[in-house]
Formats: C-alpha cells, sequence, structure tokens
C-alpha cells in the first residue's frame, strides 16, 4: 500500500492517507481527527477541467495563490513551460474559470474553499477568454498540419462565438473564413483593435 501526507495541512489534523485503486479510479483518503471523519476524493489523473475536479469530489491541491502573484508581476509575456502531465492544461482552466466573465455565477461554488476565493483579486471575473486547445494536430505532413492548425483555430473563435455573441453572423463568417490561419487571427484581433 501507497501512503502519502497531506501537505496542505498540518500533520496534527490528518493521518496518513493510503492511496488506494478501485476499478478504474485511484482514491485519496483525508481523515480528520477533528471530526473524527473520513472523505474520500479521487485522483484527477488525466482531468485538466477545473469545474469537473471541483463538482466530481477530485482531489486538488490548491494552487489559486499563484494567480494572486501572476496579476502582481509585471509581465507582457507568461509562458508555462513544465514537462507532460505536470498540470499546465488544468491550471489554463483554473485561469479560465477565474478571468472568465461566463463563469462570474460560479465564483462562489468553484472558489470559495480555495485561497483566491477567500482573497479574490480586483481582475476576477472580467475577461473575454480565448482558449485554443492545439493537442491532437496532425502532423503527418506540411499539408495536414497546417490544415489540422487552421481548424484549431477556428474552433477556439468559434468557442469565443458560442460564449459571448460578439460577433453579428456576417462577420463572424468574414472572419472565419479567411485560408490563412494567420488571416484569421489577425482579423479576429484586429476587431477588438479598433
Amino acid at each position: 500500500m501507497l501512503f502519502v501526507y497531506s501537505l496542505n495541512r498540518p500533520m496534527n489534523q490528518f493521518f496518513q492517507c493510503p492511496l488506494k485503486i478501485t476499478g478504474l479510479f485511484l482514491y485519496y483518503f483525508t481523515i480528520s481527527l477533528r471530526n473524527n471523519t473520513m472523505t474520500k476524493k479521487k485522483i484527477p489523473y488525466g482531468i485538466s477541467n477545473f469545474e469537473a475536479i471541483k463538482n466530481d469530489n477530485y482531489y486538488y491541491v490548491d494552487k489559486t495563490k499563484y494567480l494572486e502573484f501572476l496579476e502582481s508581476i509585471n509581465e507582457k509575456y507568461l509562458f508555462f513551460l513544465r514537462p507532460r502531465k505536470f498540470g499546465k492544461s488544468l491550471f489554463i482552466s483554473l485561469l479560465q474559470y477565474y478571468y472568465g466573465i461566463e463563469h462570474k455565477d460560479k465564483f462562489d461554488k468553484l472558489f470559495s474553499e480555495y485561497y483566491i476565493g477567500k482573497k479574490p483579486t480586483p481582475k476576477a471575473n472580467s475577461y473575454h477568454m480565448l482558449k485554443f486547445d492545439f493537442s491532437g494536430i496532425n502532423t503527418y505532413d506540411a499539408k495536414s498540419t497546417f490544415s489540422s492548425f487552421k481548424e484549431k483555430v477556428i474552433d477556439g473563435i468559434i468557442a469565443f462565438q458560442n460564449s459571448y455573441r460578439i460577433f453579428k453572423e456576417n462577420k463572424f463568417k468574414e472572419i472565419t473564413g479567411y485560408d490563412n490561419p494567420a488571416d484569421i487571427l489577425s482579423k479576429f484581433f484586429g476587431y477588438f483593435a479598433g
């Protein structure tokens, strides 16, 4: 049996927390000495949706304090360079739910038990979020890579339009109608530049 300690709690509050495999799920058990209860949470291996982790009782190590730090640094561009399976996609999902205006009504439900829920920043739920998912691009050859990349760019803009309904139908068709992804992005961002 594998044992881990709950690193975000003082050791006088929790016993060892065995990880147990049941079916296809890996569970994390937390035993509290204060109220003599045991909670069972699933380990979110391969899950990169913050809302799903919160709502479906998955274990989450609170990384929300980093949001306050990110806002405090004066950097124009931020890069998250980490190896595979180090939580990059989950952190991006966290950013979406924290900053996206479409999630404002869910803020307390999603963040109340975390650091940032207790100390929200002024920028919480104040942005339109544009997300691109470039995983699964077909890289067989240059033509398929280009075509697949273009599809992913259009998918991101379609998701943006479905969330916010900013563009009129004819303007949306104009933006997504270009053959080159660079032209699509240029027209998309040009719309907001003036």
